[in-house]
């Protein structure tokens, strides 16, 4: 879909290395997260972290992602995103070898939230970095592509942070990112991107920040709908396969690779979506959401995996709809201010979702 804001934007040829930066970046920033989960036993053995301490590890990175998303991107707005995204990759390279080397609680959990605080300016600088030097008419795929590979750490980080932690020891989890994360600040460098406008603006002082934010408003609250359908996908899809069906902790999580699969693919599709993104992405939640609601109904372990892998397109295809449907309601100069907004919101959501389905466990 042609933005009317984006007509007046210059766009280089070239914008692979801005796919691939954001791409690396944000699957080092996922996979991290999911990989941690199988290491926190390890780690609470290790540093003699009490169990109802561990939380506070993942706690710590969340709040600081959290916090840095709005000021980020909004940064980036201004000095440039390449900028705010090598800033980002390097907090987070950094957080991720102090993490490995932490020898006691109080450090593990500081470093946690300087991880976070990388991981907080990686995810709105590499999308507006996107929406900034793609051609027009292709942000949106180049997009999908860049989320559809870091989906891909959905079903890779559980599988690879159990092996990490079993054959080498939980600090290879954290040093597993770094590779990448400068693979990923090497790609940002080859980037060309187009100077922030210079010219002033003639609104109010703080008119502008709240008409970005109402203008990216329907579709961050449909994609904080549909993270939200996702974590409880994510959390009750594989306790179902082993507590209603039986199968063990290996077995679940062999039947639920296709569809964590299926989440990373949702990306290439949301950038073939995105022409009418609002009612397909209300639709593709609305279905997320039907098909969770079936799973307890299903009378048969191919049926239920059918199910949850559907379920996976759907709501991986939904989330990062959400996100391109934000660049596209921007103006190409508060891209960043958009998405770092749109993904606060989305995180929220799923951090409240993951309260109430523990809460939920418990009862």
């Amino acid at each position: 879909m042609h933005h009317p804001h984006l007509s007046h934007v210059s766009r280089p040829a070239h914008h692979r290395p801005a796919v691939w930066a954001f791409g690396l970046g944000a699957f080092s920033v996922q996979f991290d997260s999911f990989a941690l989960n199988l290491a926190l036993p390890s780690i609470g053995a290790d540093l003699g972290m009490a169990a109802d301490r561990l939380p506070a590890a993942v706690a710590a990175y969340l709040l600081a992602c959290g916090a840095a998303m709005v000021p980020g991107g909004g940064a980036g707005d201004r000095v440039g995103h390449r900028r705010v995204l090598l800033a980002g990759l390097t907090a987070f390279a950094a957080g991720s070898v102090l993490c490995a080397l932490a020898a006691d609680p109080a450090g593990l959990i500081a470093f946690r939230a300087l991880q976070g605080l990388g991981g907080g300016l990686v995810m709105p600088s590499g999308l507006a970095l996107i929406a900034r030097t793609a051609p027009a008419g292709r942000a949106a795929r180049a997009t999908g592509r860049a989320l559809g590979a870091a989906g891909l750490a959905t079903a890779a980080g559980p599988v690879a942070g159990g092996a990490l932690t079993s054959l080498a020891g939980w600090p290879w989890v954290f040093w597993a990112v770094v590779p990448l994360a400068a693979a990923a600040a090497g790609a940002a460098l080859a980037v060309r991107e187009p100077s922030p406008d210079p010219r002033p603006t003639r609104r109010p002082p703080g008119t502008r920040p709240i008409r970005v934010l109402r203008a990216a408003a329907p579709a961050a609250a449909l994609g904080a709908a549909a993270n939200a359908a996702t974590v409880v996908w994510l959390f009750t899809g594989p306790l179902a396969l082993q507590r209603a069906w039986g199968l063990d902790a290996a077995a679940a999580g062999l039947v639920f690779a296709a569809p964590a699969l299926a989440v990373a693919a949702g990306g290439p599709l949301a950038g073939r979506a995105a022409a009418r993104p609002l009612p397909v992405l209300t639709a593709l939640t609305g279905t997320g959401a039907g098909l969770l609601a079936t799973l307890g109904a299903l009378p048969s372990v191919p049926l239920v995996a059918a199910a949850l892998t559907a379920c996976g397109l759907v709501l991986g295809t939904a989330n990062a709809l959400a996100l391109i449907a934000v660049q596209q309601a921007a103006p190409p100069d508060a891209a960043g201010l958009a998405s770092g907004a749109a993904k606060t919101a989305v995180t929220a959501a799923g951090g409240l979702a993951m309260v109430a389905v523990s809460a939920a466990m418990a009862g």
